[in-house]
C-alpha cells in the first residue's frame, strides 16, 4: 500500500472506491506494479452487439512543456509505444465510450490459481 497525506492528492483520488482514508487524513492507495494512460483511437461498431476499443498510450505530435507540468509526458517517456485492442459485449457498456477520451490501465498481478 502506498500511504499519502498530500491535500492535492486527496482531492484527485477521493472518490476512488478503492482508496481508503484513515485518521488524520493518511490515504491508502493499493499498489500497483504499472499504470499506463491510453487514449481511443478509433472504435470499430461494424458488428451488432458490440464495439471494439483501439488504445494507443498518449502522446503528442509537438513537445511537451519544459517544466514536466503535462501528465501525458511522464506517461509517453516510459510507455512511448504500444496498442491494445478491446471488444466490449455488455449491453450497458456499448456507447459509452468515445473516440479521444483517456483511460489509465493498470497492470496488478491476479493470484495464481490451483489446477
Amino acid at each position: 500500500m502506498l500511504k499519502f497525506s498530500n491535500e492535492w492528492l486527496r482531492g484527485k483520488i477521493a472518490s476512488d472506491p478503492d482508496v481508503e482514508c484513515e485518521a488524520g487524513n493518511i490515504w491508502e492507495i493499493p499498489m500497483t506494479a504499472m499504470r499506463a494512460k491510453m487514449k481511443i483511437n478509433h472504435i470499430d461498431k461494424r458488428h451488432e452487439g458490440q464495439e471494439t476499443l483501439y488504445f494507443n498510450p498518449v502522446s503528442r505530435s509537438d513537445s511537451y512543456p519544459a517544466d514536466g507540468s503535462d501528465e501525458n509526458n511522464t506517461y509517453a517517456k516510459f510507455s512511448p509505444s504500444g496498442m491494445l485492442s478491446l471488444t466490449v459485449c455488455n449491453p450497458a457498456l456499448l456507447g459509452k465510450f468515445n473516440e479521444g477520451e483517456e483511460y489509465y490501465l493498470d497492470f496488478i498481478k491476479a493470484p495464481q490459481h490451483k489446477m
